[in-house]
């Protein structure tokens, strides 16, 4: 055989072994490494109620927060929220997805699981690949409650409820695929939320530090 009829023979050859190659993808998830973080949810202002009341609801109403209800005499303010940035907030682990492909080898893919990403995912079996994109948003309210604790010093705790809202989308490259997937996961300062699947997250503490720390301006 010819070097030319070789090298021919050898490029056909090395072809078929990679179309007969299959895709495929594993997913390993691992949840947050701390518990719910040590951080009072509570302070003392050193000020009476009604000077700290009033000092708080001005500060407030310059916050990116909004004010849906306050109520002086039931001593509670509550306030909505809204972030594209949910990892500043919250924590929910991480996911290593590791993705392959005949043609575009072995590519291993880590992310946080309440940030947005983007990666591709070969179809397991086949050689067909799909891009995957994940979109979070967390939302959520805040009671903030100040109450006296005599003349002269003033309590402020605040409770969080947050829901981290997940919207992933997976797009055919090499078939017509179209597919998406809309879930949540909803809990509290003091609580762990949980997916049927698996997902774990916990509060940072830091927005329910962020409006004590308004009470301190």
């Amino acid at each position: 055989m010819t070097d030319r009829l070789w090298a021919r023979s050898s490029i056909i050859i090395s072809t078929m072994l990679v179309l007969s190659g299959c895709a495929g993808s594993t997913t390993t998830y691992t949840p947050p490494s701390t518990s719910i973080p040590n951080i009072s949810n509570e302070t003392i202002v050193d000020t009476s109620f009604d000077k700290t009341w009033d000092s708080y609801v001005k500060e407030l109403s310059q916050s990116f927060f909004v004010i849906n209800n306050i109520s002086k005499e039931s001593r509670i303010i509550n306030v909505s929220f809204s972030t594209n940035r949910p990892s500043d907030y919250v924590e929910c682990g991480s996911t290593t997805i590791v993705s392959k492909h005949p043609s575009r080898g072995t590519q291993t893919f880590t992310y946080s699981a309440e940030s947005s990403s983007k990666q591709w995912i070969g179809v397991e079996g086949t050689n067909h690949i799909l891009d995957r994109t994940r979109q979070t948003q967390l939302e959520g309210r805040a009671n903030i409650y100040i109450a006296p604790v005599n003349e002269l010093q003033t309590l402020l705790r605040v409770n969080a409820r947050y829901e981290l809202k997940i919207n992933e989308k997976l797009s055919g490259v090499t078939l017509h695929h179209q597919e998406t997937n809309n879930y949540s996961i909803s809990f509290s300062t003091q609580e762990t939320g949980v997916t049927l699947d698996g997902m774990t997250c916990i509060s940072k503490r830091l927005l329910e530090q962020n409006l004590l720390n308004l009470a301190h301006l």
